[in-house]
């Protein structure tokens, strides 16, 4: 006996030999408490048990919640054809399935064969229909309504890529040497079966060599698994995307392993997957995909593997993997609700969904929704993801194998199609430059700097405005009322700096700052603003009134040099520490001290200090030479040496305490050098 079946390995139609017994004996047995099932043992009614096309009235458990898929078992099927009727009435969608819609059995969940048609009774309240070309074969038999990813599948993939990939396959820093980063919960499902104690995973794909740009390594972050069995249709493209990229010689793929590195994070929902629920956990009926800013246990274990894979820094995407009850269309994206409008959505997020629309061959159908509750909205806005994506599979049109592998692997090409437009990483600038009055020096988009942005003169304007990558170098304004600015997504290596009165350092939106945020001069300020600022170097301000100011929700893990658990106003406030200094003559060696005990509390010492110098008006390149030896420390008074200078400069001294309370204190003070006569 030859039967025609389409697999998700084997492309097009095969012929394969199937044993079964000519005649059928006993009654058909239907298995419900296994991986993913959510039929119901007691309400599933089959008629002509014992004959060779039995019919199957399936229902599903109402506990699992309105169905998106069902998928049972079945024994001692060999040699039969049943009829299968699925309840209508109580699946999640009301819309009705494409008419490549066809349910599926398999033996191994790795090849699939799919009913040759199904048929629409009634209406709402009718059936979905289907038979088998050929009558199943030998030993146990696993029918669903689509392809799906089981609990047990992601311990089989963390096993095959662990051992089959090893050289560029291992455990992330979070997880064990199984790959394993938490373990689910103990939870019961309706049926009164455990299904807890799941292990979820972390890999990380490192492929080696150099860029094919030159740039750095980008990082892609890739969950899978986040909701339960209803949505793991989303399993078999979420599997094809990373076979695409370990294996496929494709131009496309050969880019990804040279460009990106990738973080996995999966089975995040177990507890739900094993169950076979609709969207949550068996018990906990929170949609795990709106608690991300007020985590589940899965949920929070996951958010601390992701930050701990990224190192505290900003990483390029994040894409997760869901499925789409009620949509036919192969190209479903979602976003961060900024994105939903063309005017606010950002030139990655436009860019994947201008490159997939060719990719796919189709329009996409896009959305943008919600905040840091969601993966994606968190992953954007606290993890600081360039772009985050929920790439969407849909489940009410062809359950063709075929079809989520053409998903899967058009998501990778996406991907390699944006990072080859120069949006995730470009050539630098070395600088940009602009003198006179009324200057400005700007660049706008996804930016690179590594030398100096610079606008010099009165109201002048240096600025970086959208998706900034890094700055190097020093981002610079000079002059009254000048401006030193950067706004969007920002990563700063050097200094951002305003001289001047009224002169303004700003930087606002999703901030790092590793160098120094200064603004020198009367009414000056600095201010970093927006959600997970984080600096780690220094923020100062210098002059009557300033104002050196952190805003927003900070995150003082995310940079290691130093802990910023308050900014404090700093200038002329009638304390006892000094803000200014007698002149000095090039040829003196002074010691200057900076008492910070108004600052502290009661029993608060001083833990460590260290101080800076800079040139604020004139010109001497090498002010840190300033500087003779390390700032020592004395009760709560901090003392520097310091020789040297060009006379005629006016240079910034600066000192910053990280207190034994953990607090950071930074007091700086102009001095001026002058020859004496």
């Amino acid at each position: 006996m030859s039967a025609i079946f389409d697999s998700s390995y084997v492309s097009g139609d095969a012929i394969f030999d199937v044993s079964y017994a000519d005649e059928v004996s006993g009654d058909i047995v239907l298995i419900t408490a296994i991986d993913a099932g959510n039929v119901s043992q007691g309400s599933t009614v089959i008629t002509g048990a014992s004959t060779a096309e039995p019919v199957v009235n399936l229902a599903h458990r109402p506990d699992a919640g309105e169905w998106r898929h069902l998928h049972f078992a079945l024994e001692n099927a060999e040699g039969r054809r049943p009829i299968f009727k699925a309840p209508r009435t109580t699946r999640y969608t009301n819309s009705n399935p494409a008419t490549e819609y066809r349910p599926v059995w398999t033996q191994d969940f790795v090849t699939w064969y799919r009913a040759p048609s199904r048929t629409l009774t009634g209406d709402v309240t009718g059936t979905i229909d289907w038979q088998f070309d050929e009558p199943f074969p030998a030993g146990r038999v696993y029918v669903a309504t689509q392809p799906l990813g089981r609990q047990a599948d992601a311990v089989a993939l963390t096993v095959r890529l662990l051992d089959d990939y090893s050289t560029v396959c291992s455990p992330a820093d979070s997880a064990d040497a199984g790959g394993v980063y938490f373990t689910s919960p103990a939870e019961l499902d309706g049926t009164g079966r455990e299904c807890g104690g799941h292990p979820m995973f972390a890999l990380q794909l490192r492929f080696g060599g150099s860029t094919t740009d030159g740039g750095p390594k980008r990082k892609l972050v890739m969950i899978a698994g986040l909701h339960a069995a209803g949505e793991q249709t989303s399993w078999v493209p979420f599997l094809r995307f990373l076979d695409f990229v370990l294996d496929s010689v494709d131009a496309a793929a050969v880019a990804l392993r040279s460009n990106w590195d990738i973080n996995l994070y999966y089975n995040i929902t177990p507890n739900g997957v094993y169950s076979g629920d609709n969207r949550t956990n068996p018990s906990r009926g929170s949609d795990p995909n709106r608690v991300w800013d007020s985590p589940n246990a899965e949920v929070g274990a996951t958010q601390t593997a992701i930050l701990a894979g990224i190192d505290g820094g900003r990483f390029d995407a994040f894409m997760s993997w869901h499925s789409y009850s009620s949509h036919t269309n192969p190209f479903i994206a979602y976003s961060s609700a900024i994105h939903d409008s063309v005017g606010t959505r950002s030139a990655l997020v436009q860019a994947f969904l201008t490159e997939g629309a060719a990719i796919f061959g189709t329009t996409p159908a896009f959305s943008g929704e919600g905040g840091s509750e969601r993966d994606m909205g968190w992953a954007e806005l606290v993890a600081g993801a360039a772009v985050a994506l929920d790439t969407e599979v849909q489940q009410n049109g062809s359950t063709a194998p075929a079809t989520y592998q053409h998903i899967g692997e058009s998501w990778a090409k996406t991907l390699q199609a944006v990072d080859a437009s120069g949006l995730f990483w470009s050539a630098p600038v070395d600088s940009l430059v602009a003198f006179g009055g009324d200057s400005d020096a700007t660049l706008t988009g996804w930016v690179g700097v590594r030398g100096s942005l610079i606008a010099s003169g009165e109201a002048s304007s240096a600025g970086l405005s959208g998706l900034i990558g890094t700055t190097d170098g020093a981002l610079t304004a000079t002059g009254a009322n000048s401006t030193a600015t950067l706004s969007g997504q920002i990563v700063v290596r050097g200094a951002l700096a305003a001289s001047g009165y009224d002169t303004t350092a700003t930087l606002s939106g999703w901030v790092g700052v590793r160098g120094s945020l200064a603004a020198a001069g009367g009414d000056s300020a600095a201010v970093l603003a927006g959600g997970d600022s984080h600096i780690a170097g220094i923020l100062i301000a210098a002059g009557t009134d300033s104002l050196a100011t952190l805003t927003g929700v900070f995150d003082p893990t995310a940079f290691s040099i130093q802990t910023i658990r308050a900014a404090r106003r700093i200038g002329n406030q009638g304390r006892t520490p000094n803000t200014t200094f007698s002149p000095k003559s090039p040829a003196e060696a002074i010691f200057y001290g900076i008492d910070f005990g108004p600052l502290l509390g009661t029993g608060e010492s001083v833990s460590s200090a260290s101080a800076h110098i800079r040139a604020t008006q004139g010109a001497d390149e090498g002010a840190a030479g300033m500087l003779v030896g390390a700032a020592s420390i004395a009760g709560a008074v901090v003392r520097q040496k310091i020789s040297g200078g060009v006379a005629g400069v006016t240079y910034q001294f600066a000192v910053t305490v990280v207190t034994s309370g953990g607090q950071v204190f930074v007091e700086a003070v102009p001095l001026r050098v002058l020859e004496k006569t």
